[in-house]
């Protein structure tokens, strides 16, 4: 067998003989027919030999897809055969833990573990009390905190108005009423209502 190139230099070798001949020998009508014939052929070993490059490429395709498609299954039924394997460990160890749990342990607590749940229930009540005392004495702490400051701002109101004039100290004294009354509580820097 020739390799496709050979065969085709032949050809045209062989057609430009055949053309050259024809077109020397015989009439027109004969070079016609003496060379459709030949186009003829040079188109159908041209399509013979396109198929088998293609056959040979797809017949490449189609086994590489084949073995591609038989690891792939062969691979996924490997993982599942091993996820198979992990449920039945899975299995036979919650199985295991449960039996060896419901014949191993006792019905009751021994008093050794009672005295020392016991003993940490104790701890924890005694550091619940501590804070709940602490929380106690600062909310005290607040609240005497907050009346000092009052008592503050009430001295200073009264030491201001001492220091007006007394027709002024009225007249204010009217006005901080009023102001008081339609704005309602009134909060300063120090956080605390109806402070100047």
């Amino acid at each position: 067998v020739r390799p496709t190139w050979m065969r085709s230099l032949a050809m045209a070798v062989w057609l430009l003989g055949v053309t050259g001949a024809a077109a020397f020998a015989t009439p027109r009508a004969l070079q016609q027919a003496l060379v459709q014939p030949i186009h003829w052929n040079l188109r159908s070993t041209y399509v013979v030999c396109q198929e088998g490059a293609e056959m040979n490429v797809l017949q490449q395709m189609s086994a590489s897809f084949w073995e591609a498609k038989r690891a792939q299954l062969r691979a996924e039924s490997e993982a599942r055969l091993r996820e198979l394997d992990e449920f039945v460990a899975r299995e036979q160890a919650l199985t295991s833990a449960a039996l060896g749990a419901s014949a191993g342990v006792p019905s009751e607590p021994s008093s050794a573990e009672l005295s020392q749940v016991k003993l940490e229930l104790a701890q924890q009540k005694a550091k619940v009390e501590q804070l709940e005392a602490a929380l106690a004495q600062q909310a005290l702490n607040a609240e005497l905190e907050l009346q000092k400051s009052t008592a503050y701002w009430i001295a200073k109101v009264a030491e201001v108005r001492g220091q007006l004039p007394a027709a002024a100290a009225g007249e204010d004294a009217t006005n901080l009423e009023k102001k008081s009354v339609l704005k309602g509580p009134r909060t300063g820097t120090t956080g605390f209502a109806n402070c100047p």
